[in-house]
Formats: structure tokens, C-alpha cells, sequence
């Protein structure tokens, strides 16, 4: 087993079309903190091939997502030829400093 990331990671998904199965990505939500506890703010798309290449988008401090939720690209839900991470990550933020 290879640990994926020294980040805290909460609900993890994949595309569904390669749920239950080998898949590449994994997207996940993710707090400030590298190396610790953290609120989970932001949300971090993690290659399994290749751990290293994190990406991170982390919104204002006082902003937090929700869950994530993967959604391929209009058309290409079931499209094998079409790269596994096509598509758009949503996810509710809610702003700390208004309650929205």
C-alpha cells in the first residue's frame, strides 16, 4: 500500500464510470494544514499514478466546501475514450463570515 497524500483527506470520489474499479484520480476535500488537522476547507485532486503532482484549490480562509461531487462533461458520461478526469468537480461552499 502507498499512502496518496500527508494531507488530511475527507469523502473521497472517483468518476463513476471507473467506480469499483482501477481508476487514476481520486478528488477529495482537504483542509489548510500540509501536515496536521484541519477543518476541511478546500478541495485536492490526487493522481494515483503519480502522488507527487497534487493539485490544492483552497478558497478564502473564511470559505468552506462541502462534499464534492464529480461530473463528467455533457455527452461523455460513458465515453471510455474520453480522459477520466473530463468533467467538473461541484460542491456547496458555505462562507463562514455571512452564514451563506
Amino acid at each position: 500500500k502507498t499512502r496518496l497524500s500527508e494531507r488530511g483527506l475527507d469523502f473521497p470520489i472517483v468518476n463513476r464510470r471507473v467506480s469499483c474499479a482501477e481508476h487514476r484520480y481520486i478528488w477529495a476535500n482537504t483542509g489548510c494544514s500540509k501536515d496536521g488537522p484541519a477543518p476541511p476547507q478546500g478541495i485536492m485532486k490526487v493522481d494515483t499514478t503519480d502522488p507527487t503532482s497534487e493539485q490544492v484549490w483552497l478558497p478564502e480562509p473564511h470559505e468552506f466546501c462541502g462534499e464534492p461531487c464529480f461530473a463528467a462533461r455533457a455527452g461523455k458520461e460513458d465515453d471510455k475514450s474520453t480522459a477520466e478526469d473530463d468533467g467538473y468537480i461541484l460542491s456547496l461552499m458555505t462562507n463562514g463570515k455571512t452564514q451563506d
